[in-house]
């Protein structure tokens, strides 16, 4: 019996010192972690980490995204952990009702933008886990206040409509026609979503 406790007060120790480790890294990466604009010198890496994070399928091309930065510049962020891109938030003034279409190499500004659409978020694998995507939305959405901006919109792929809900966002039902033919260009399992802030 002695010996049995024995093992589970290691086992206990050791719980708690991998805890502490992990919370120790948490905090340390969200201490030093950088958040800046994208621009065109970190595209490979960009382009990296997309492939890393989704399927074949929804894989964008190098012009799709930097028209993105191109047309948005200050919405396209990244997540510097010490000298690596360890993920990007890339988003855009928009219409509501008019995202950009998925793979789109054009991306037009609207005169008068109504919401700031979150078009792809995407953080190398290495680094999940540490409040990330979190960082980067919150610099969103101070982005999208200091706009005068007060409705945020993306797109849910691959059954990530339970991520984003618990991140304030809700489904759009209502889809006129001039939506539902953009989402159609995501396929057939996408779900439209909105965070009003």
């Amino acid at each position: 019996a002695s010996l049995n406790i024995g093992y589970i007060f290691v086992i206990i120790v050791y719980i708690k010192i991998i805890s502490n480790f992990a919370l120790w890294r948490i905090t340390y990466m969200k201490n030093f972690i950088v958040i800046r604009s994208a621009n065109e010198h970190d595209m490979d890496r960009i382009l990296e980490i997309q492939s890393k994070c989704f399927r074949q399928g929804y894989l964008e091309s190098r012009d799709s995204l930097f028209s993105k930065i191109l047309s948005s510049g200050d919405t396209c962020i990244l997540a510097i952990a010490g000298t690596e891109i360890a993920g990007y938030f890339f988003s855009v003034e928009a219409d509501f009702y008019e995202p950009p279409v998925f793979n789109s190499t054009r991306h037009i500004l609207k005169r008068t933008p109504d919401c700031l659409y979150l078009h792809d978020l995407s953080v190398d694998p290495k680094f999940r886990g540490l409040g990330i995507g979190n960082l980067l939305l919150e610099r969103l959405v101070e982005k999208a206040k200091e706009k005068a901006l007060n409705r945020l919109s993306l797109i849910a792929i691959d059954g990530l409509v339970p991520y984003w809900t618990k991140n304030g966002f809700s489904v759009v039902t209502a889809i006129p026609q001039k939506l539902s033919d953009c989402l159609q260009s995501y396929g057939k399992s996408c779900t439209y979503m909105l965070r009003i802030i």
